[in-house]
């Protein structure tokens, strides 16, 4: 985790400042698992999460070796299905994957082991759009951005996890990103 608060938000961030040595992994590029765009990835419990938003639009999981083990639901309307996925996060406590379909506006949940699809969350508020979801300390959070002028943009909201009825504004994030506005930190711990 990268501790931003005190940098000087005019200045760039160099990775080599914080890691010494990289290893490549050679993903698999079957026909089935080709990634024309990484837009967000994550590497939990030995294996490889990364979402392309773009061009596959998919989830896609390789085990930590880059061999392609499968993917998380498809394109479509129906149960478990999505029309534009934009953003992923694991509950790792429940061993779950939460996709957000901004387009549909739902969050589809799936079983992280089997990629079977366990079930939707509707998001309610017609006056948002959801760009960012986190699953933190049990607890799940998105970054929202309003088509109302009068209120803040990109403030955090807590989703409940069962029935997807967001919180009032919560986190305002020019106040809670120390200046570092539009700058997304997958993992990042949230105050309580």
């Amino acid at each position: 985790i990268l501790n931003l608060r005190g940098q000087n938000t005019d200045s760039t961030v160099y990775l080599s400042e914080y890691f010494s040595d990289v290893t490549p992994i050679v993903l698999e590029t079957a026909e089935e698992c080709l990634i024309g765009n990484c837009y967000s990835a994550e590497f939990y419990d030995g294996r490889f999460f990364i979402l392309d938003a773009m061009v596959a639009k998919a989830l896609f999981v390789f085990n930590k070796s880059g061999y392609y083990i499968g993917r998380f639901g498809q394109i479509g309307q129906g149960p478990g299905e999505y029309r534009s996925v934009v953003d992923f996060t694991i509950d790792t406590e429940k061993n779950e994957i939460y996709l957000l379909d901004s387009e549909s506006r739902k969050i589809n949940i799936y079983d992280m082991e089997s990629r079977a699809y366990i079930r939707s969350l509707s998001l309610h508020d017609d006056d948002i759009y959801v760009s960012d979801i986190l699953f933190n300390g049990g607890k799940l959070y998105a970054n929202v951005h309003y088509f109302k002028g009068d209120i803040p943009n990109f403030p955090l909201r807590k989703i409940h996890p069962i029935t997807g009825e967001m919180s009032k504004l919560w986190k305002n994030a020019e106040e809670f990103n120390c200046g570092w506005n539009e700058f997304v930190l997958k993992n990042e711990s949230l105050p309580k």
